[in-house]
């Protein structure tokens, strides 16, 4: 088993311009050729509760740990100030958009100087423009409703749009901390942005092709213009945000350090979380309940199945093992709507259960297996026709 700081090492000094690409390459392989030595007791428990740190670029020690922990206490502090500087004023917006606009501006410019650095501080630099990044996003609408003179409930004009400006702001601010440092926390921005930017976008979009939705006391039935409507976008809002993640992936599929696999690795599962949760959000929930199903329930279910194939037939094309939970959440959710949409209204809740805890071991060896296969087919390697580089298949976000 291979170092996981030698081969972190070996990439820094390739990107540093000290080794070439083949020397790097030769290090790599005789790193991972090498035999392993067993971890000391003392070992274990340092690599067991940092490893998840590690991954997201925050190998903490104590103290670190305490200047974080430290940190929200005085962001809580901050709010709770911002808060009391609220109450009691006709309109907050003034008050909210000072108070998050601040946040965002300290954020970004620690992470923008602790960027420059090396070692732990260096790598901290992610977190606090992931921070800065979420910060943009709700300070931006409050901002934007200053500007337009409407209130936070406003629905008339541009001020509709203020959570839409938001989201394209925060989007624009992760794709250039993204630019600025390659880190998981910064790929992680970059994919909240995109997510939530469709979330907001499909409600809009809708709402400017068939108007506002109606609320009746016995609820909207099948076929509303608007519910129909707001199907059809978010699952096209879905495969754009999909495919714009798996362009991000194909980005870091073309770097080849371990910090790079982790990034795609997290991608790519985001990637499949995202396609799945929308399409079920699409054909199975309607709009938060305050509608009816938008299609018949058997044929929500060959859209998740459909989603599921498409996703194995990645983690399997793609050697990605990432794609395989996704596929099997999406093969869950079907035969789950499945059974409470014909099942138990006709056969009772005793025969419903029987067939979700089937349905539930049957989807978990299924995935097992999945994984299993890939993890056959060897470790990463090169595409040369694509210029790619698979990830291997064990290669999961928990890093």
């Amino acid at each position: 088993m291979p170092d996981q700081r030698i081969l972190d090492r070996i990439a820094a000094w390739q990107e540093s311009g000290i080794l070439d690409a083949p020397t790097a390459d030769r290090l790599r392989a005789l790193e991972a050729n090498s035999p392993s030595e067993p971890a000391t007791a003392t070992e274990l428990p340092r690599a067991s509760a940092s490893a998840g740190l590690s991954s997201l670029g925050l190998d903490l020690d104590l103290g670190e740990a305490f200047a974080y922990l430290g940190s929200f206490f005085l962001l809580g502090a901050w709010y709770w100030f911002i808060n009391q500087a609220a109450v009691g004023q006709a309109s907050a917006d003034g008050t909210w958009a000072f108070g998050l606009a601040v946040p965002a501006v300290v954020f970004a410019s620690l992470g923008l100087v602790l960027g420059r650095r090396t070692g732990k501080v260096g790598r901290s630099a992610g977190f606090w423009l992931l921070l800065s990044g979420i910060h943009v996003l709700f300070a931006v609408p409050f901002i934007a409703g200053l500007l337009l003179g409407a209130s936070a409930s406003s629905e008339s004009g541009l001020s509709a749009y203020r959570w839409l400006f938001g989201s394209v702001a925060w989007l624009l601010a992760a794709l250039a901390f993204r630019r600025y440092l390659a880190s998981l926390p910064t790929q992680l921005g970059v994919l909240g942005a995109i997510a939530t930017l469709t979330a907001t976008g499909v409600d809009r979009v809708a709402r400017l092709i068939t108007g506002p939705p109606s609320f009746t006391d016995a609820g909207v039935p099948n076929g509303d213009p608007y519910a129909i409507t707001w199907m059809f976008v978010t699952l096209a809002g879905t495969v754009v945000a999909t495919v714009a993640m798996g362009l991000l992936a194909r980005v870091e599929a073309a770097r080849v350090d371990p910090a790079a696999r982790r990034r795609l690795a997290v991608t790519r599962f985001a990637g499949g979380m995202t396609l799945t949760i929308g399409a079920a959000i699409a054909v199975l929930s309607g709009v938060g309940g305050g509608f009816g199903r938008p299609m018949e329930p058997i044929l929500g279910e060959v859209v998740l199945l459909l989603v599921a194939t498409i996703l194995a037939w990645l983690a399997f094309t793609r050697q990605a093992g990432a794609y395989i939970y996704p596929a099997g959440l999406a093969v869950l959710i079907a035969f789950s709507d499945l059974n409470g949409a014909y099942v138990a209204p006709e056969s009772g809740m005793g025969l419903a259960l029987l067939l979700e805890g089937a349905a539930l071991i049957g989807v978990g060896y299924l995935t097992e297996i999945g994984r299993r296969r890939l993890n056959r087919r060897g470790p990463t390697t090169p595409s040369a026709a694509s210029g790619e580089i698979l990830p291997g298949p064990s290669e999961m976000p928990s890093g």
